[in-house]
This record gives structure tokens, sequence and C-alpha cells, in this order.
């Protein structure tokens, strides 16, 4: 099984939306047999946990990233560019749990 880690990041620091990544990612996992080797979890604008995530995955030999979508790499798209940059020059492939590669991914419920 390919072991894969999962990233979650709420720019507020709100744990109700990282609880639902984490519920997204759990499905996601799931359905394409992949093996959960550890979260890591971050507010506000990706930097030191994604840098840790990085050297963490690249020691352990882990390919894989999740993510909810491409939002959680950064908020602007120049941030989420160097992030992306930065996962494939580490030699991770980046999946998005919901498919969504831009604009709002997580609803308030009604």
């Amino acid at each position: 099984m390919t072991k894969a880690i999962l990233y979650l990041r709420s720019a507020t620091g709100s744990r109700e939306q990282t609880d639902r990544q984490e519920d997204t990612y759990r499905e996601y996992l799931q359905e394409r047999g992949l093996f959960d080797a550890g979260t890591f979890t971050e507010s506000g604008q990706p930097h030191d946990r994604l840098t840790d995530l990085i050297d963490t995955a690249t020691k352990a030999g882990i390919t894989e990233v999740v993510v909810a979508d491409l939002s959680r790499l950064g908020s602007r798209p120049q941030a989420s560019m160097r992030n992306l940059n930065a996962l494939k020059g580490a030699g991770l492939t980046l999946h998005a749990a919901t498919g969504t590669l831009s604009g709002p991914s997580w609803r308030s419920a009604s």
C-alpha cells in the first residue's frame, strides 16, 4: 500500500474546517488504497508545517501528499505555485481530495 501524508490547513485557524478536511481525506485514502502515514496541520499561510511535511516525507520515502484542494497550498496563486513546485521538486505527488482545483471548496452547512 502506498503511503500518503495529509496536509490540513485553515487560514483562520478553524478546527471545524480542518476536521472536515480530515474526514474528506480519510474517504479519499480508502477509495485509492493509500495508507495514512501522518498528518500535518497548519493555521494561517503555508510555511513551517509544509516545510516539515516535505522533510519528513523525503526522509521516510513517502511519495504522496493529500490536500483538500489547491487553495490549501496558499491563497495567492504565486504562493500556491511556489509550494506546488517545492512538493514537486521533492519528488512528491500531490492529490486534491475534493477534486476541486480552485475556488471555494468548503461550504457551511445550511
